[in-house]
C-alpha cells in the first residue's frame, strides 16, 4: 500500500535565503541519495513547493513543503530509522528550524 509522507519546514528568522534554498535542493536530492541495503533507490516520488501561494492565509508561517511517496511501510521505516542520507539531512536541517509539520498517511484516491 502506498504511503505519503508530508513534511513542512518553518525556518528560524536567522536562516538566510541561500541556506533555505540549499535545504530545499538537498531535500529533493534525497530521492536519488536514499538507498536500501542492496543499493536500490526506494523513494517512489518527491514533489515540493518553496513558496506558499494559497490565498487562504492558513500556511501558519511554514516556508517549504515536501510530499514524499513510498511504496510500502518498510520503506518509510528504513527512511526514518536507517537511511544514512536521510539521517544526515535531518542532522543538517534540524538546527535551522523553529518548527516542522510531518504527516504520514496511507494514500487513497477519490473515485471518479
Amino acid at each position: 500500500m502506498t504511503l505519503t509522507h508530508i513534511v513542512s519546514f518553518r525556518y528560524a528568522e536567522t536562516v538566510d535565503l541561500a541556506t533555505r534554498q540549499s535545504v530545499f535542493e538537498r531535500f529533493l536530492d534525497l530521492r536519488s541519495l536514499c538507498k536500501l541495503q542492496d543499493g536500490s533507490a526506494y523513494i517512489a516520488d518527491v514533489i515540493a513547493g518553496n513558496a506558499n501561494i494559497s490565498p487562504e492565509g492558513a500556511g501558519k508561517g511554514f516556508d517549504h513543503t515536501f510530499i514524499v511517496t513510498f511504496n510500502n511501510a518498510d520503506h518509510v521505516k528504513h527512511y526514518l530509522e536507517t537511511d544514512a542520507a536521510h539521517l544526515d539531512f535531518v542532522a543538517f536541517v534540524k538546527p535551522l528550524l523553529v518548527d516542522a509539520f510531518i504527516y504520514d498517511f496511507h494514500t487513497q484516491r477519490a473515485s471518479a
